[in-house]
């Protein structure tokens, strides 16, 4: 009868989890997870905004904000605490859908809006107001329209005017 080394394969048990876990941060880092996986449910192994690319002077860092359009012809701001998201879940949802034309995942956000305040929304505004690294600190440059979508169908109206 063949007896198993239970320290050997404790080892050797060990040794892959902590390589696995090796592996699939630097997968993450790369941003290879991320195109097969949600980040969030993978959570410890998260591909942080530590391994995005540094911003020197003269760069400009990318602020969006997103704007409802009334039936009136009013506009209002639609903040990412209004849809009780944090900044990445903001970025990775109603602005990935409204940069990537994915109407399905639009939607989602316009119904959670307009369940929540009561307010149909005819449309929706995303823009970009960046800001500029310089050697005085940071400073704003002037905002961009980036896309105007009406709503019932998602017509796009505007694109990007960089």
């Amino acid at each position: 009868m063949r007896i198993i080394n239970i320290e050997k394969f404790n080892f050797a048990f060990i040794s892959f989890v902590i390589l696995s876990i090796i592996i699939l941060q630097a997968a993450a880092s790369l941003g290879i997870v991320s195109k097969f996986f949600y980040n969030d449910r993978l959570w410890p192994i998260l591909d942080y905004p530590m391994y995005s690319s540094a911003h020197y002077q003269g760069d400009s860092i990318d602020q969006y904000f997103l704007y409802g359009l009334l039936e009136d012809g009013s506009e209002l701001p639609i903040p990412k605490e209004d849809l009780g998201l944090n900044f990445w879940k903001f970025l990775r949802g109603p602005v990935y859908a409204i940069l990537q034309d994915d109407v399905k995942l639009l939607n989602k956000y316009v119904k959670l809006y307009e369940d929540l305040h009561n307010q149909r929304l005819i449309g929706l505004r995303l823009e970009n107001q960046p800001l500029i690294l310089t050697k005085q600190g940071i400073n704003p440059i002037p905002a961009q329209i980036v896309k105007t979508i009406q709503l019932g169908g998602a017509k796009k109206t505007e694109y990007e005017t960089n």
